[in-house]
């Protein structure tokens, strides 16, 4: 087999090109495709996180902002994003038929916790939603109590 010297003149293709050799390339590519992993956690793991009974690890898919010193700043950012958090609890369970329950409380709000229960937890399990429901209330009550 005869390689024809014009070819090899060229160079590597383009798919065979070694993305070190160019870092604005591997800028590029490494910004689009980052996938964060529980081995590889670019940016931290998300505190608070449990599997069962046991506290897990799992990884940021963004950085963490950090904490709004403006109540009322924060007040507006709870409103908005309890909104997009039960949007996407409701897709999720939607779309996967999983089971989910989700509560949040601000300090200083003055309305009762918001909260949200799958519709496969509402169909299979009212007695015990209820219960459920009943001790994140009281949790929650103590909580604003002590803040």
């Amino acid at each position: 087999m005869v390689i024809d010297p014009a070819l090899i003149a060229l160079g590597p293709s383009p798919l065979s090109l070694d993305i070190s050799d160019s870092p604005q390339i591997a800028e590029s590519i490494s910004s689009r495709c980052v996938y964060p992993s529980d081995t590889r956690a670019i940016h931290g793991y998300i505190e608070g996180v449990g599997r069962g009974n046991e506290p897990a690890q799992m990884a940021r898919v963004r950085p963490a902002k950090p904490l709004d010193r403006d109540q009322r700043k924060a007040m507006k950012h709870y409103d908005k994003w309890t909104r997009d958090l039960f949007t996407r609890c409701e897709s999720i369970s939607n779309s996967t038929g999983c089971w989910m329950y989700v509560a949040v409380q601000h300090p200083s709000s003055r309305t009762p916790f918001l909260h949200f229960a799958s519709r496969k937890v509402r169909r299979e399990a009212p007695e015990e939603l209820r219960d459920i429901h009943q001790d994140v209330s009281r949790m929650m009550v103590l909580l604003k109590r002590a803040d």
